[in-house]
């Protein structure tokens, strides 16, 4: 997974490639959640960047950064170019303005973002007036980056950026806000759980130099292929397996899993597509599309780990584990005794038919002596 963030980071300035008649992004985020210290996240990390930092070391030197704290600081990086009108008499005479360069930019677009503590960053990107995560929402998205500020002029027109992060599933649950959980930000990136293979107590076995040389040979040719790609197409059996798969991944599932894999199909694309350019293959081959598709099975399968049930309404998810815990079920007067009587008769009312309009919940009609009663139930998978 790392290897693909990177590579699709490196294939070139241009921060996409036209498939067929759509543009597909290059631009991907990933995050690596395990436990500290057990699961190797950073290991892993320093593993893949060991052996492309042979494939192309001016990449590292130049394109690589951590401690993204802010939006502002995030175009800064790879601002564009920027012209003022700029009065060349000064003070020496009449006011007399040309266009000057104020700010060279930086010429290369392309961003490899690594944060070993990701946490932190969505701990900021939470903050109050931090544009940290629309900034990154729309990098993702290839869209221009600007600040509508006086004081800040930077942008980037045409942004390439990619994102690995670590973090613990502690510090996820806790730090992903429920803004960030709907509003396509965490629906952007791939979380891929981590964990160790195997206890390697000596630190396990040095690359073989004449098979990494090898390795990075191939790479090489890979990456100097892509850059010379301007279009990948589907060939026709990849056409015909992707139409069935996009229909697959565009079910909309509901949910907080539902929300954070509601981009699947676009994370596949860009997945193939990267694929293909490793193949040096302008072509997504029926290959390509299946392990794209096993990659996302396992970032699929993750979230759904990480997130379980929970529909991302505290008092909703609340109710449910309420009545997971129940063998007939509960009435109101029931749910509310057992959420301590601290949510309101609305508060209630909400949690319980966004519970019902997700297909979790079904509720009954019950005699109870007096008048009847609704009996709500977990509906059954």
């Amino acid at each position: 997974m790392i290897f693909l963030v990177i590579f699709g980071c490196m294939v070139g300035r241009k921060p996409y490639y036209k498939v067929e008649s759509t543009r597909h992004r290059m631009n991907l985020f990933a995050v690596l959640v395990g436990e500290t210290s057990t699961a190797r996240k950073g290991t892993a990390t320093d593993r893949v960047i060991q052996v492309l930092s042979q494939v192309d070391p001016n990449f590292f030197d130049v394109c690589q950064v951590s401690g993204l704290s802010s939006g502002e600081g995030l175009i800064h990086a790879i601002r564009d170019p920027r012209e003022e009108d700029v009065d060349v008499n000064g003070s020496k005479g009449p006011a007399h303005f040309e266009k000057r360069v104020v700010d060279h930019g930086v010429d290369d677009k392309r961003l490899l973002v690594v944060e070993a503590e990701f946490g932190s960053v969505l701990q900021q990107a939470d903050r109050a007036g931090n544009i940290l995560s629309t900034t990154m929402r729309n990098a993702w998205d290839g869209k221009a980056l600007r600040v509508m500020s006086r004081s800040n002029k930077d942008c980037c027109k045409e942004p390439h950026m990619a994102l690995i992060g670590n973090v613990t599933l502690e510090e996820l649950r806790l730090r992903l806000s429920l803004s960030d959980q709907s509003n396509g930000f965490g629906n952007r990136i791939l979380w891929v759980g981590a964990r160790r293979s195997k206890e390697l107590a000596h630190g396990g076995q040095v690359l073989d130099p004449g098979k990494l040389e090898k390795l990075v040979g191939r790479l090489q040719t890979a990456l100097f292929t892509a850059k010379q790609t301007d279009q990948i197409r589907w060939d026709d059996a990849a056409a015909v397996a992707w139409t069935s798969a996009y229909h697959e991944l565009v079910d909309g599932s509901q949910g907080v899993y539902g929300r954070m894999t509601a981009r699947a199909a676009p994370l596949v694309a860009r997945l193939a597509s990267i694929f293909a350019l490793l193949d040096c293959s302008d072509r997504i081959r029926s290959q390509h599309l299946e392990a794209a598709m096993e990659v996302w099975a396992y970032c699929d399968d993750s979230v759904l780990h990480f997130f379980g049930d929970s529909i991302g309404n505290e008092t909703a998810d609340a109710i449910l584990r309420k009545l997971h815990a129940s063998s007939g079920g509960l009435t109101r007067n029931q749910l509310s005794q057992a959420l301590g009587n601290h949510k309101g008769k609305e508060l209630l009312n909400q949690a319980l038919a966004a519970l019902k309009r997700a297909g979790r919940i079904t509720s009954e009609s019950v005699q109870t002596g007096g008048r009847p009663a609704e009996l709500w139930k977990v509906l059954a998978k």
